[in-house]
């Protein structure tokens, strides 16, 4: 490891401890019980369009039962099956709507608020236009999030083809070749998630080279971090100690730790651009900030 690389942990993970990531965590992990849901609602509606919802549906399930186990995912499904819209009922309709609206856009709200802080930015004289920008982003980051799990599927595809042609030529090394394409599509579309976070939710001006940096660092942790998660979820039966609790606590551990990685990883980022001299810039209705420390028994 260089000295520079050594520099920007050492200072990313002093920061970190210093932000409270337990705090940042939490939060979003409590948010997450709300938005979850709505999320995939809109994701599948978005690509039912395309294809085959009932398809897509079984796909998000199983790769969601990779990440948090069974009975966290069937918590998942059921919330989202109970998430219906009526046309004969319109208040129903209208409120269930509210509830999506606020549940996405909240969860969003709460990830930009906390990279800002991160980065040491925050918004003055947001007018409502701003504000609708922001919402705005937030359906626009859900679209993307639908044509990124399209993509998934199209890969899927493909990734049959590929598991046939390699057991028929290299069926010694088949499933060691699959395994590695899994985890390298897998940690390139958290690459892509991550930049798109970096790049468009905060209210800074940021380089594109800095994003990407920070996006590949933050996606192989995240990947890495992932596997740990799973492992150590499978592992422990929080469904016997809890009860019928226990695939809510499953659901909020997952999102806890993964919030922890992803805001690790935004620190790196937040170093790597002051190391390098390529400053994260607060845009134009936004200030940077300091904390600083104060001896108040001085006098």
């Amino acid at each position: 490891m260089n000295r520079q690389a050594k520099t920007i942990i050492q200072k990313a993970y002093t920061k970190f401890i210093d932000d409270g990531p337990i705090r940042l965590a939490a939060t979003l992990s409590f948010i997450a019980i709300f938005a979850f849901a709505p999320i995939v609602v809109i994701v599948l509606s978005l690509i039912g369009f395309i294809t085959d919802q009932d398809i897509a549906s079984l796909k998000l399930f199983v790769t969601l039962n990779d990440f948090i186990g069974v009975k966290a995912t069937e918590l998942i499904r059921e919330i989202v099956a109970n998430y219906s819209f009526d046309p004969m009922n319109l208040p129903k309709t209208l409120l269930s709507g509210f509830i999506f609206i606020v549940a996405t856009t909240t969860f969003f709200s709460i990830i930009q608020n906390s990279l800002n802080y991160i980065w040491r930015v925050k918004t003055r004289n947001r007018d409502i236009l701003q504000t609708i920008r922001d919402r705005m982003l937030t359906i626009l980051m859900i679209v993307g999030l639908s044509i990124l799990f399209l993509f998934t599927l199209l890969v899927e595809a493909y990734a049959m083809l590929l598991k046939s042609y390699l057991e028929s030529t290299l069926p010694d090394f088949a499933y060691i070749i699959l395994k590695l394409t899994k985890i390298l599509f897998s940690t390139s579309i958290f690459i892509l998630c991550f930049a798109a976070f970096f790049k468009f939710l905060p209210d800074v001006l940021i380089k594109w080279k800095v994003v990407w940096m920070g996006a590949i660092i933050t996606g192989i942790l995240f990947s890495i971090g992932k596997i740990i998660i799973s492992f150590g979820l499978s592992h422990v039966q929080l469904a016997s100690i809890y009860g019928a609790a226990g695939s809510l606590i499953v659901f909020l551990l997952w999102v806890f730790y993964s919030a922890i990685i992803f805001y690790f990883g935004a620190e790196i980022t937040h170093q790597y651009a002051e190391v390098n001299d390529k400053q994260i810039v607060p845009k134009h209705y936004a200030v940077k900030f300091k904390i600083v420390e104060c001896d108040t028994d001085k006098h």
